[in-house]
């Protein structure tokens, strides 16, 4: 099969313009979650008794008229019904067409599965789309980000709210029914019961294709979808390795509740592999599901999910990993020169921390109290005595590893920038020690106690020819070739009884090392990188950082303003979502707004009032240099902004 993302391949151009509006779509959402006008949640009776008669659910369509009548016969109303137009038409619009974006992302996929099976797209398949790497991601995202859309406009805008503003959009803005998809849109969002089932009903009102569904869940169960386990190697690992395949398995098993109520193996099978060890699943930015909770209503899945009573980690071992990163962080254990050397522990070490620092604060943080279940409790609590829950070492292990990652990243790429030139180096100086041994040998430059040898001063000089004629260019027979010569070298030593000789012995010992380092420089690649970046993502804390830590911040600042330092590296490292939704976030003054507070609020420990306006405005600056560093454009600040905050790069 061609290239599934070429530009000249209808089928996968199309799925690829789908998941990219599924995500524009969520991103509108999130901005407009902080935006619902007040009087819309009818809270408090003042509010009730005043707009009650002119703000009301779906239960208006069936009586239309009547309601319109009684306004239109009571002056005061009229008034209020206008006030309420000319205030909030604009953002009624804004918030409905997130809703019928939604159901027409909905439709859309479903023509596009139907468009496949109807053979629309030549020699395309569901099964072959399945088969190609970058299909089969965003065939799974397409059919995820529907549900998380599903749950996130449940969760952020509840269903009586939802209702009323569909219904105050449909009579402010005068467009008739066919206009718009009104009887859908209320049929799909209109309120919810969040008990038992949940979200069985609210996931069938435009129910997926079945067979995609079935498909889907057949290749997430199996597959490493997203290419992870590379990551994490080892078998305790594995579950945090499939995290973000078990997040968007757990999405997509809500399309087919008959699994998560009947078949015991399978869901079995799914826990085993996915969720022996955890039960708490990051799905979106700042949202988190409790399966103890969101599976409690179904059997099978429940009775599945008893094998997770045990807990992943404990608190002797934060503390220990705590004491590994400050030996590793101490001046001097890890620079340029050693840092391809201790590369593979120091890796594995950061990839221990995130794995526990993940498993503790998901697991640890804070229930809803809307849905959390006396289970759910029960078992939070046991895990909090189990790990012996310390909000401050848990602090301290996340700012000792970000600093560790921002160090290590910086070292290496470092490195990358600098591999030609350190490479040619070493080459010129293993050549030139080569060169003067092989003078020694000739008899121009005596030594004591080394006698000339001809034969040796020829061989030396036909070694430094060779090393002369590496080529940077063809590392690989370049690699191939210094170990050719390293092995030749050590020989040299063993066949003509240079041992004893001490300074011919240092002199082949420091040229092998050259060689040997040349051999490390040649091998640097962004492999490494790529690796922290995927152990080291932040994205699933993003709640659970404000929601929990932001005292224990303020608390460590005041205790040492220095520690601000230490800030920007977990700043940087939670940056790592903003890099893929830069360009969203930057027409999104609200988010910005409200990220910008929390830093000054963090930073300038204001925890009972809003912080002074010059705090902002530095808090902002911080917060430009931190959105320029993850939109990969730069890793230095941008313009006029080097010297300003806890961001400076000095």
């Amino acid at each position: 099969m061609s290239d599934f993302l070429a530009e000249n391949n209808l089928c996968g151009q199309t799925l690829v313009k789908i998941v990219s509006r599924g995500n524009a779509i969520i991103a509108n959402l999130l901005s407009l979650k902080d935006n619902i006008p007040q009087i819309f949640r009818l809270e408090t009776r003042a509010d009730v008794l005043r707009y009650g008669d002119v703000i009301v659910d779906l239960k208006y369509f069936s009586e239309a008229d009547a309601f319109e009548h009684k306004i239109d016969q009571n002056l005061t109303l009229r008034d209020l019904d206008d006030e309420l137009r000319e205030s909030y038409i604009e953002v009624l619009s804004d918030f409905y067409s997130v809703f019928e974006s939604i159901y027409r992302f909905a439709v859309e996929l479903n023509k596009f599965v139907e468009d496949i099976q109807d053979g629309h797209y030549i020699q395309m398949t569901l099964e072959t789309i399945l088969w190609d790497v970058e299909g089969r991601q965003l065939l799974v995202e397409s059919l995820y980000l529907y549900g998380v859309m599903l749950l996130l406009v449940d969760k952020y805008i509840e269903g009586p709210i939802r209702e009323r503003m569909i219904t105050s959009f449909y009579r402010y803005s005068g467009l008739q029914h066919s206009e718009t998809n009104i009887d859908d849109v209320c049929k799909l969002l209109r309120s919810t019961k969040k008990i038992g089932t949940y979200p069985q009903d609210y996931f069938r009102r435009v129910d997926p294709n079945p067979t995609l569904v079935q498909l889907l869940i057949g290749r997430l169960r199996s597959d490493d979808i997203y290419n992870q386990l590379t990551s994490y190697a080892l078998p305790e690992h594995r579950t945090t390795a499939l995290a973000s395949q078990a997040a968007t398995l757990v999405i997509i098993l809500s399309f087919a509740p008959h699994i998560l109520q009947n078949e015991n193996a399978t869901m079995r099978e799914i826990c085993d592999k996915f969720f022996y060890d955890n039960y708490v699943v990051h799905v979106y930015m700042g949202y988190s599901i409790n399966l103890v909770e969101f599976w409690d209503g179904f059997k099978s899945a429940k009775a599945a999910l008893e094998i997770c009573k045990s807990s992943k980690t404990n608190g002797t071992k934060i503390k220990q990993l705590v004491e590994e990163v400050k030996k590793v962080l101490k001046e001097g254990v890890l620079v340029e020169e050693n840092i391809l050397e201790k590369a593979t522990k120091v890796v594995a070490l950061l990839r221990e921390c995130n794995v526990t620092l993940r498993w503790t604060m998901l697991h640890t943080a804070p229930l809803s109290t809307e849905t959390a279940t006396k289970r759910s409790r029960q078992f939070r609590d046991q895990i909090l005595q189990e790990v012996k829950f310390d909000a401050e070492i848990i602090l301290s292990l996340l700012l000792q590893v970000a600093e560790l990652e921002l160090k290590v990243k910086e070292l290496y790429t470092k490195l990358l920038n600098e591999k030609e030139s350190k490479w040619l180096e070493l080459k010129k100086e293993a050549k030139e020690r080569i060169e003067e041994l092989a003078e020694v040998f000739s008899g121009n430059k005596p030594l004591s106690r080394i006698e000339k040898n001809d034969n040796l001063c020829h061989w030396l000089k036909t070694k430094a020819t060779q090393i002369e004629s590496l080529d940077f260019q063809k590392l690989n027979f370049s690699g191939r070739k210094i170990i050719e010569l390293i092995r030749a070298l050590n020989d040299m030593l063993e066949y003509h009884n240079l041992e004893s000789q001490i300074q011919v012995r240092d002199w082949i010992g420091e040229t092998t090392g050259c060689l040997h380092r040349m051999l490390r420089t040649g091998s640097i690649n962004e492999d490494t990188l790529v690796t922290l970046q995927i152990i080291g993502d932040l994205g699933y804390a993003w709640g659970v950082l404000i929601d929990t830590f932001t005292p224990q911040m303020q608390g460590l600042i005041h205790k040492d303003p220095f520690a601000v330092s230490k800030l920007r590296a977990v700043f940087l490292k939670a940056s790592f979502p903003l890099s893929q939704f830069s360009l969203i976030i930057f027409t999104n003054i609200r988010s910005i707004s409200n990220l910008i507070i929390f830093l000054a609020l963090v930073c300038y420990g204001h925890s009972t009032h809003a912080p002074e306006p010059s705090q902002v405005t530095r808090a902002s600056h911080c917060f430009i240099i931190l959105l320029w560093r993850a939109s990969g454009i730069c890793t230095e600040s941008p313009p006029n902004h080097s010297r300003i905050g806890f961001f400076s790069t000095s």
